[in-house]
């Protein structure tokens, strides 16, 4: 099971803003600088976002939303370190996947076998 992306934001922010995510200003987690590829997704999810800040760090994108300045997405594993974030909404945003492919040649190997059996019953964080 994917770990959901949850919007976080510190309780002053959300104040100031009166709760209108038109209003905020974002930080956005992009992998890769110079690609519109993060900046596009995002941007179909959040419509007109005034983005401040693009990184790829997420400490940096957490301690943004720390000090109390911008909205940004985190996973709930992260989001759950912080307790005095809070959620902006109950719903996720983006749920991310992961995609197990393997070879034809390999997929019935012993050692690929073990590895996809393990990583299928890894435990999720909720």
């Amino acid at each position: 099971m994917p770990d959901p992306l949850l919007l976080q934001c510190d309780r002053e922010y959300l104040d100031s803003i009166g709760g209108d995510m038109k209003k905020a200003s974002w930080v956005i987690w992009q992998a890769a600088f110079g690609k519109n590829f993060g900046d596009r997704y995002f941007r179909n999810m959040v419509e007109d976002a005034h983005i401040t800040l693009r990184t790829n760090s997420n400490s940096q994108l957490v301690a943004m939303v720390r000090q109390g300045v911008v909205l940004g997405l985190m996973t709930a594993p992260i989001a759950r370190r912080y307790p005095e974030l809070l959620p902006v909404s109950d719903t996720p945003l983006v749920t991310s996947e992961l995609w197990l492919l393997t070879h034809s040649d390999l997929r019935d190997s012993a050692r690929v076998r073990c590895f996809m059996q393990f990583i299928s019953e890894w435990p999720v964080a909720e």
